[in-house]
């Protein structure tokens, strides 16, 4: 919710007055949904924020290793979102992690990963 979104802004602003070179710089990328370790039961989107000195080409979302898709257009300009749909019936039971990967328009590249399960 709103403090998640508080955190990912006040992460941004660190991050970007700590890039030293903008042109190698990465993305920043964090998973804001599902939470690491939660247990699903249902469809639950992948969302992700994403924000780079460069902007943001594309967001890959993968469960254990196999990309699930990308996507290009944000969801939620103010924190930057990204989000995919991730179907039980698709992945099975068990534990599973879920990574992504950010790239900027100059294709530098930086990822997040948590592990869920499903129940």
């Amino acid at each position: 919710g709103q403090y998640k979104s508080a955190y990912v802004t006040a992460m941004w602003k660190a991050y970007r007055k700590s890039a030293s070179d903008a042109s190698t710089t990465p993305p920043f990328v964090i998973i804001t949904n599902p939470l690491n370790e939660k247990t699903i039961i249902d469809t639950c989107n992948i969302t992700v924020s994403a924000f780079g000195i460069n902007g943001i080409k594309s967001v890959h979302f993968y469960i254990n290793d196999l990309l699930l898709g990308s996507v290009s257009d944000v969801i939620d300009i103010k924190t930057n979102k990204y989000s995919l749909p991730l179907d039980p019936d698709i992945v099975g039971k068990g534990n599973h992690l879920i990574s992504v990967t950010a790239t900027d328009s100059l294709n530098n590249i930086n990822s997040d990963t948590i592990i869920v399960y499903y129940k």
